[in-house]
């Protein structure tokens, strides 16, 4: 690898009160109404988890300070920070904008990541029901230039911005399929990412580095030109979804089970095929993703007889996260030293998916034995190559 490897965690803005998130709820509210209301739904099941540091505002720039903090500390380069968009307003902005002014030297840097998704109801979601959507993404062009130009003033220029090692801003499409399916138009997506370009460069900023996130989900591979990179938001080794929802590869569907039946070991192989796979189709390079946890159990009002939700249908993985965290990151080492991929990236799902049990942040069971386990298996993958 010619660049330094860099290790890039999700941050989910979901723990402060967003009236256009969250419509209806009580003032005050966030996910941490979920994580508390959490319960098991079967012997052994780890539920609720319970945070060390407490049930924080994570749009206070000292909660956030310290969080950058903490991450740097353990090896963790950036903060990708989800943002969202509906209908001109910018849930998770407050977050961003705090985590951005708390970034000093020697911290994780803020980056983000657009969750250009329709979002469904799990507030929390009704047993035995399906999917109810609540929330649109506007992808009308107007309304789109006006976000970049908006990003390019107030995020990728502020100087506390994650960078590349070639000091390009590094900027995530969640999903390039979910912009071609709300547009109806692999030209829309085209006309998108040019623009993007195009205004970074009018704001004065040497380059963006514009990368495709659930590659695993975009149908026509040709979209891919119009990026610098791709990865998935998570790597399982099976999917949640029904067959073929995932065109380009070959998984066990575990979808309305309960646990997930596979051992740890078969799942890691499943990941690590998965991974070289999308890596011989993508026409640019494949970045690796890191799942420590999978459990969307906080978000559901009850355990139905019938799975068939958006997050109902989704299997627990009974793992404990700071055994799974080290051994799957394992697995993306071994991917970068392999493929040696440009920029030598890692993503990990996630550093704050309390609501889907995907967290390295510390709780009451664990303390910080899966932060610390993580760092030490990056720094032993660096060791062992140099």
């Amino acid at each position: 690898m010619i660049t330094p490897p860099q290790l890039l965690a999700y941050y989910f803005p979901g723990f402060h009160y967003d009236p256009v998130l969250y419509p209806g709820l009580e003032p005050g509210w966030s996910e941490w109404d979920l994580v508390r209301r959490a319960r098991p739904f079967f012997p052994g099941h780890s539920q609720p988890r319970r945070p060390s540091w407490g049930y924080e505002d994570e749009s206070d720039r000292d909660v956030m300070g310290r969080k950058l903090d903490v991450a740097g500390a353990h090896g963790i380069d950036g903060m990708l920070v989800i943002t969202y968009e509906y209908g001109g307003a910018s849930p998770g902005g407050r977050v961003l904008e705090a985590a951005l002014d708390a970034a000093g030297p020697g911290v994780a840097r803020p980056a983000m990541m657009w969750a250009n998704h329709r979002r469904y109801w799990a507030y929390p979601e009704p047993e035995d029901t399906e999917g109810r959507v609540y929330l649109e993404v506007d992808y009308r062009r107007e309304r789109l230039a006006a976000m970049v130009d908006r990003w390019c003033a107030t995020v990728w220029s502020h100087p506390g911005h994650y960078r590349l090692p070639d000091g390009s801003v590094f900027f995530s499409l969640y999903s390039p399929q979910a912009f071609i399916d709300g547009t109806g138009s692999p030209e829309a997506l085209a006309w998108f990412c040019a623009y993007v370009r195009e205004a970074v460069r009018g704001a004065g900023l040497p380059g963006v580095h514009l990368h495709a996130c659930s590659l695993s989900y975009l149908r026509d591979l040709d979209a891919l030109a119009l990026f610098d990179s791709c990865s998935d938001y998570l790597a399982l080794g099976y999917t949640e979804n029904p067959p073929g929802k995932e065109p380009h590869l070959d998984l066990p569907s575990h979808r309305g089970s309960l646990v997930v039946p596979t051992p740890r070991a078969d799942r890691l192989a499943a990941v690590a095929a998965s991974m070289d796979r999308l890596a011989r189709l993508a026409t640019v390079p494949y970045l690796p993703s890191v799942t420590v946890g999978r459990d969307c159990s906080p978000r559901v009002r009850a355990r139905g007889e019938r799975r068939v939700g958006h997050y109902s249908a989704r299997p627990i993985l009974t793992d404990p996260i700071p055994e799974l965290a080290p051994a799957a990151l394992r697995v993306a080492t071994d991917f970068l030293h392999a493929h040696r991929p440009e920029p030598a990236l890692v993503f990990v799902n996630a550093w704050n998916e309390w609501t889907e049990g995907a967290y390295l942040e510390p709780d009451e069971e664990h303390g910080p034995a899966a932060l610390r386990a993580l760092a030490a298996a990056w720094e032993e993958a660096w060791i062992s190559a140099s």
